[in-house]
């Protein structure tokens, strides 16, 4: 059951990036915002834009990304970052349910 687990998160890990990069770069440029400073003070954060600016930066559209947020530019890269290690660690932890390879 665990294996499966794992199996199943890692397969989401790597279909994610792929649906995402298959979006077009603007999906997520129109609608209302949900971020509680707009909705309620009508002043956006520092998060605000985050996402559509990741989306452009994965669509290598950087000038829209800097556009909707300039912290993208140093939270983008942290979050690859961490991506690539829990990805690595759950694939680890997928081939091995105990946590060494077994020795010959």
């Amino acid at each position: 059951m665990r294996r499966v687990f794992f199996i199943v998160l890692v397969a989401g890990m790597i279909i994610t990036p792929i649906v995402l990069i298959i979006l077009p770069a603007d999906y997520f440029d129109h609608g209302e915002s949900i971020c509680p400073s707009v909705i309620f003070f009508n002043r956006e954060c520092f998060g605000c834009g985050t996402t559509r600016a990741t989306m452009h930066m994965l669509h290598l559209q950087f000038r829209e990304a800097w556009h909707f947020n300039r912290l993208s530019f140093a939270l983008v890269p942290f979050l690859l970052y961490m991506y690539v290690s829990l990805l690595i660690k759950f694939t680890r932890r997928a081939r091995y349910p105990d946590g060494k390879p077994k020795q010959l």
